[in-house]
C-alpha cells in the first residue's frame, strides 16, 4: 500500500490527472460529435478526470455495453454503487434525470 501511496503521489506531482482529464474531454466530444442521441450527464465543469457519464436515446443499455466493448471502450450500463439494483441512480435523479 505503501509503493501504491508514493507511485499515486508522484503521478499527480507530474501532472497525470491533467493528462488523463484531457483525454477525457476528447473522449467525451468525440462521442457528443459522432453518436446521434448521446447526451452527457453533468457537465464538463467540475469532473473527474477519470469520470464520463452519458446517456443515450434510442439504443438498449446492453446493446450498447457490448457494441463500445468491441471498440476496446469499456463500460456499464449504471452506476458501480447500484450494481444490479433497478431503480435509477440517486446520482443520475439528483442530476435532473428522469427514469
Amino acid at each position: 500500500m505503501g509503493v501504491a501511496a508514493q507511485l499515486s503521489n508522484e503521478n499527480v506531482l507530474r501532472g497525470v490527472d491533467v493528462q488523463t482529464a484531457s483525454v477525457r474531454d476528447y473522449f467525451i466530444n468525440k462521442v457528443l460529435e459522432d453518436i446521434s442521441g448521446a447526451s452527457l450527464n453533468g457537465t464538463l465543469l467540475n469532473r473527474l478526470p477519470n469520470n464520463i457519464s452519458f446517456s443515450f436515446k434510442g439504443i438498449n443499455a446492453s446493446t450498447a455495453v457490448g457494441l463500445l466493448s468491441e471498440m476496446g471502450v469499456f463500460c456499464s450500463a449504471g452506476s458501480a454503487c447500484n450494481n444490479g439494483d433497478p431503480k435509477p441512480s440517486h446520482v443520475l435523479t439528483a442530476i435532473g434525470k428522469t427514469e
